[in-house]
């Protein structure tokens, strides 16, 4: 029995696999785009936040608890929003239901979002 050599003729290489076809590029179906980590922020779903906006706008009680699309009128950003919990009328009735257990945590809280260039509350998204 003699000594095998590998694929390119070195006594080194026995174990090495042949050389593969190039890795195949996927494409996206049509319709769907085709993203790594984060969807895209454009203009068609971003939240426009006016300069002379006075207090937050409300968008909702099962939505928005999410960093939103935004653009801001005061600053010019645009990007994602930073979220705060806030606690709100049902984090503190949460809290009287679970005898003070909901206070400890933050569950059930309310969300601020805020531009992260200017620092201004443009939304909040509360659950009562």
């Amino acid at each position: 029995m003699g000594i095998a050599k590998g694929p390119t003729g070195d006594y080194n290489n026995v174990f090495d696999p042949q050389p593969s076809a190039p890795p195949v590029q996927h494409q996206a179906a049509v319709g769907i785009p085709a993203y790594s980590t984060s969807p895209p922020v454009s203009s068609a779903n971003e939240f426009f936040s006016p300069p002379d906006q006075d207090r937050p706008v409300f968008i909702g009680a099962t939505i928005g608890h999410a960093p939103i699309a935004l653009h801001c009128g005061t600053c010019g950003y645009r990007g994602p929003t930073t979220i705060r919990g806030k606690r709100g009328w049902f984090h503190y009735m949460a809290g009287m239901m679970t005898l003070g257990i909901v206070l400890l945590t933050h569950l059930c809280m309310d969300t601020a979002h805020h531009c992260p260039s200017c620092n201004k509350q443009v939304a909040v998204a509360k659950l009562m």
